[in-house]
């Protein structure tokens, strides 16, 4: 052992007595008789042996961790044996137990010399601290294994002691017969004392007082040398299993590392990095506990107090704080599974082993404090997600999912901050749309295919866009009940504007016109070949057209087309609100299945259990109810009309749908002729208004004039009429004078043909929307 070779002792605490230097200052005779220079000389040359043989001490610290590993193996072996265990057997074991003391002995002398010995401050390299942290947790290990094992150590104790004392009764009653036959009196009466010492049960008075009469009776004079050795060995055990619990705690005792406190900050510091096991850390925090309990013997008041709440800020600083950033990295690295993640911000497997681990497991022992943390990664979670949800409130559904992952991944439950939800491109909020839904569908352009609205005119140089998600986000803020506000607010639009829908088509003039144009198809229907004349829908245009109150001002054509875009984008706004709350719902899909799972018997009376089962069905009918109010709006309308013989003059609408596309097609090129203008503040910027394709689909489904329009073979008739004029185009170049009128309208009429088929599309897209099963063809 190292420790016979550098003549040192440690004492208590960091104080190591060495006899050379206690003679030298208790003794100044002796230094005055050599030279300074020689003493000063053996004083280098004894610090330089320390340093030399600091890392020998501590491999041959280390060398003892398989042994004390080994040792640790049989006694959990032992452990479980249920037999009952005979004399020899509680032998082997009372030497098991007599050898792990010893080594937790040599690994603790060896630790205490080699932290010790430095004369200045500690220096150390991390792989030096780390294998002190190994030694430290060994010794420790081996104090909880004496410590489980109590129960069945102090059993072959006791055996082994009753054993000794039988060999130590039987050589001292040989001892004292020889006495008696020799008549030596005062001899065999020490025999005899000692041998009463040791009939009643094994103390240290006992033993002391045996001891004394030995020496009394000189044992070592009437007994064999053989005899008396193995009576001081026995004695001996005998002494050692009398005092065997203080000899465990003072061999297994690491308070010394109080006097070395930059360690455990340092044991906490790279606990991250070293990954230990979760029992070593158990086994670290009860060497903590040790230090803890030396500072109560301390004459300064709180002393404990302070040094307790310094390990509790150093396990939060430099193991707590940390892992709280490694777990929160990991649940970020886990919602951002749909993207490329860098495998350097990925946490290594071991890593996330680790971290369940200590969620599982996660209370810390400090001497008569615990703590939790799973409790402390949880509100430091809660606190960063609801202060950066603050900050950037669009970020809050990431931030939900995050938690969520913390619930499944480390059973983590994070209370929800209870913010509201909104988007980093907020838009307008459906609850105040709602409030003048009107004002609404009049300023704003629907389009069918992205489902986002437009606005017309803006006194800036930017327009709003509302799109599906917006309004998603606005129902994460308000709750999905503002869908069903919604389908009533817009009921009661469609309701208005069906009654000047009514009053158009009442009026004298164009009902007149709509017969007269009906009876002229009808009656011409082979000579049109099936095909509605382009010319008499340009006719009904120009002729309404031409009816307006002032200069300035809408036409009556306009106004009606007007009207039914207005139509069409108040359904267009109950489409995207279903798509919005299709995909809030969709967030809470994880939660659909677990409907399924419940199951409840007849017996379990008044369950709990009956109210979940039920609100996650109404849940799921919610979103299944989401995509049925198109068709609720249809039906609502279509039993109004056609049940009652006064709406008879609806039905001539289907005549009126040419003239209005027409309209249509000519403001759309006006529109886009002027985007391609110098922008003007406060004038229409229109390049999309799928409203009005909406809103004639959704009248022609309400009134099931469907077959009567297909009937007209309107686009076909539009394609025809085209076709037409391409030809006359050609012909009017090849006689012109002046090509590039021609190429003007030859523009401008490819232009009308493109209008067209974009509406054409669109409208068969529309057509598709408003399908019901009995209008399917």
């Amino acid at each position: 052992m190292w420790i016979l070779a550098i003549v040192a002792f440690h004492l208590v605490g960091d104080i190591l007595w060495i006899p050379c230097e206690f003679l030298m200052r208790e003794l100044p005779s002796i230094v005055n008789a050599v030279d300074k220079k020689s003493v000063q000389f053996i004083q280098n040359l004894r610090e330089t042996f320390y340093v030399e043989h600091c890392d020998a001490m501590l491999e041959e610290a280390i060398s003892h961790i398989s042994a004390a590993e080994d040792w640790q193996f049989k006694m959990r072996a032992e452990m479980r044996h249920s037999d009952v265990r005979d004399a020899a057997t509680s032998l082997v074991v009372a030497e098991m137990m007599l050898k792990g003391a010893r080594i937790a002995g040599v690994m603790g002398d060896l630790l205490r010399n080699v932290l010790n010995s430095s004369v200045g401050p500690l220096r150390m390299s991390k792989a030096k601290a780390y294998k002190i942290f190994s030694v430290v947790e060994n010794i420790k290990a081996i104090s909880h294994t004496f410590a489980v094992c109590r129960r069945v150590l102090l059993e072959c104790c006791q055996m082994a002691c009753q054993q000794w004392r039988c060999h130590s009764l039987h050589l001292i009653d040989k001892a004292r017969l020889s006495a008696r036959e020799s008549e030596d009196a005062c001899r065999a009466a020490a025999f005899h004392i000692a041998i009463q010492c040791l009939l009643g049960s094994e103390s240290r008075l006992r033993l002391c007082v045996c001891g004394v009469a030995l020496e009394v009776a000189q044992y070592k004079q009437a007994m064999r040398r053989i005899d008396s050795s193995q009576l001081d060995a026995l004695l001996s055990r005998l002494e050692t299993l009398c005092k065997i619990d203080h000899i465990i705690e003072r061999v297994t005792d690491c308070s010394f590392l109080l006097f070395h406190r930059d360690l455990l900050h340092i044991y906490w510091d790279t606990i991250l990095d070293r990954i230990p096991t979760r029992q070593s850390i158990d086994y670290f925090t009860m060497a903590i506990s040790d230090c803890i309990r030396y500072t109560e013997k301390s004459r300064k008041p709180n002393q404990m107090k302070r040094f307790r709440e310094e390990m509790v800020e150093s396990v939060k600083k430099g193991f707590l704080t940390p892992l709280c950033a490694a777990i929160e990295n990991d649940l970020r690295v886990l919602s951002h599974q749909h993207l490329v993640v860098n495998e350097r911000d990925k946490s290594p497997q071991e890593n996330l082993d680790f971290y369940k681990k200590i969620m599982s497991e996660p209370e810390i022992r400090l001497h008569g404090l615990v703590l939790n943390a799973r409790d402390f990664v949880s509100c430091n979670l809660q606190k960063t997600f609801y202060d950066l949800t603050a900050v950037t409130l669009h970020d809050r559904h990431a931030y939900s999912k995050m938690a969520m992952l913390a619930k499944q991944r480390y059973c983590l439950d994070l209370i929800d901050g209870m913010l509201p939800n909104c988007s980093i491109g907020q838009s307008l909020d459906v609850v105040k749309i709602m409030r003048s839904v009107g004002e609404f569908v009049s300023n704003f352009n629907y389009c069918l295919n992205q489902q986002l609205f437009i606005e017309k005119t803006s006194p800036n140089r930017s327009l709003r866009v509302l799109t599906a998600e917006h309004m998603a986000d606005s129902m994460r803020t308000h709750g999905l009940g503002v869908l069903n506000t919604s389908v009533n607010v817009t009921y009661q639009l469609l309701r208005s504007k069906f009654a000047v829908f009514n009053q158009f088509l009442r009026d004298e003039h164009i009902h007149a016109q709509l017969q007269k144009d009906i009876r002229y198809f009808r009656e011409n229907l082979e000579a049109l070949k099936k095909l509605y004349p382009p010319k008499r829908a340009e006719h009904f245009n120009k002729a309404f057209s031409q009816l307006t109150s002032q200069d300035g001002e809408p036409t009556y054509m306009d106004r009606f087309r007007m009207l039914v875009t207005q139509m069409g984008n108040a359904l267009g706004f109950v489409r995207s609100m279903s798509s919005g709350a299709a995909a809030v719902a969709s967030q809470m899909k994880a939660y659909d299945t677990i409907a399924d799972d419940i199951v409840i018997s007849e017996s379990d009376g008044d369950t709990p259990l009956q109210p979940l089962k039920e609100l996650l069905t109404d849940l799921r009918d919610q979103v299944n109810k989401n995509r049925d109010f198109t068709k609720i709006l249809v039906e609502v309308f279509r039993s109004a009309f056609l049940d009652d013989s006064k709406y008879a003059h609806l039905l001539d609408f289907f005549v009126a749908v040419p003239a209005l596309t027409v309209n249509y097609v000519e403001h759309m090129l006006v529109c886009r002729d002027r985007l391609k203008k110098r922008a003007q503040h406060n004038k229409e910027t229109t390049f999309t208004d799928d409203g009005f394709i909406m809103g004639l689909a959704y009248i022609l489904t309400v009134l099931k004039l469907w077959p009567q329009f297909t009937s007209l073979n309107w686009f076909r008739s539009i394609t025809k009429k085209c076709t037409a004029d391409y030809e006359a185009l050609t012909e009017e170049m090849k006689s012109s004078k002046d090509p590039r009128n021609v190429h003007l309208k030859a523009a401008r009429l490819q232009a009308f043909e493109r209008e067209f088929k974009l509406l054409s599309y669109t409208f068969q897209s529309a057509r598709v929307f408003f399908a019901i099963d009995d209008d399917i063809e």
